[in-house]
């Protein structure tokens, strides 16, 4: 079930959907958001609306230290894509205490882990618009600034949502561009953080990705390195990295994996591949789980990995198309065991 929204954020939403805002230039806004497509996607839409003056990149596992480099003087605080635990006291610590300071915190979101946490921020004052029912963040955006109509943002969610969807070869061409260069964003990210904000204030400002000047050479440098993994990395594996769902279907992500060594199975079903990489430990004992599947699978991973999870002393979150977590490392074959048989039974 979808936790409404309130009517005071309602009302706001339409004064900022008109141009008008009730955070004076001393009280700025800031947008935290995901590091991927439609993190970035869903940020700068908020941009578009908002016209925020800061960006933070973050990751839901390190929500709590993004949170740290948020100043006093912010007058509102939109989290989007984040997905926001209700064990993750560190970053829930944080944004109660933003909040009692008389910050607008405003958590936009699109995952279950935030649902289930909407009534302890709501309790804390914090404004929560959570549906499980939009394909993306950045849609869910999109409607929260009540932004139908308009032909920019517009086309940024729905790349968002092909993305999350695993269905980028349906958008037009000229957004299938669009989306390929900002998955390349997603991945030189990792390497070079900085890219993430320059690419959501360029969407804010009107801009596609391939207008960007900063994007398109990010582009450039993660094609050259796909085609060097291309020539590096095994052939059965980069059949594999092809029917995967997201921007690691080109082989840039799934490469990098394989050379480390990361992988840790290829579950093969009756429709298609998922594969589990296996990430640093988290210093607690556990590891960190990614498990990512091709489109033709006709399974929930959410469903199945959480499951799975649970029994193995861990936790997972994520989509259906897509999950990750963290399992207690001497249970790691547990879990491999209880998903692959979950998912070759259909």
């Amino acid at each position: 079930m979808d936790y409404p929204l309130s009517a005071s954020i309602d009302n706001r939403v339409k004064r900022l959907a008109v141009g008008e805002s009730s955070v004076t230039p001393q009280r700025r806004t800031v947008v935290v958001f995901h590091g991927d497509v439609d993190g970035i996607c869903a940020a700068g839409i908020i941009g578009f609306f908002e016209c925020a003056e800061e960006y933070i990149s973050a990751h839901p596992h390190r929500l709590g230290r993004a949170l740290e480099s948020v100043s006093a003087k912010v007058g509102r605080v939109v989290l989007v894509d984040l997905s926001v635990r209700r064990d993750n006291a560190e970053a829930i610590r944080k944004l109660k205490n933003l909040a009692r300071r008389g910050v607008d915190v405003v958590v936009i979101d699109h995952h279950k882990s935030t649902m289930m946490a909407s009534s302890l921020l709501a309790s804390y004052g914090i404004r929560v618009h959570v549906s499980l029912r939009v394909a993306s963040a950045a849609e869910l955006a999109l409607r929260v600034y009540g932004g139908r109509g308009s032909p920019h943002p517009e086309d940024v969610a729905s790349i968002a949502s092909a993305v999350e969807k695993g269905v980028c070869e349906r958008l037009p061409r000229k957004l299938r561009r669009e989306a390929w260069m900002l998955a390349s964003v997603e991945g030189y990210g990792k390497a070079f953080p900085r890219i993430y904000g320059v690419a959501v204030r360029g969407i804010a400002e009107g801009r596609m990705p391939s207008k960007i000047p900063e994007v398109r050479r990010a582009h450039q440098e993660m094609l050259e390195v796909r085609r060097r993994f291309r020539e590096r990395v095994l052939r059965s594996v980069i059949e594999v990295s092809e029917r995967l769902y997201l921007w690691d279907v080109r082989g840039t992500f799934l490469g990098c994996v394989v050379m480390r060594g990361l992988i840790k199975e290829i579950i093969r079903s009756r429709e298609g591949v998922v594969v589990c990489v296996l990430g640093k430990g988290d210093g607690l004992g556990r590891v960190v789980v990614v498990v990512r599947k091709n489109i033709s699978v006709n399974v929930d991973l959410l469903e199945v990995c959480n499951d799975a999870a649970r029994m193995c002393g861990g936790w997972i979150d994520g989509h259906k198309e897509a999950v990750s977590g963290v399992i207690l490392e001497e249970r790691i074959e547990d879990f491999l065991r209880i998903v692959g048989a979950r998912i070759r039974g259909g």
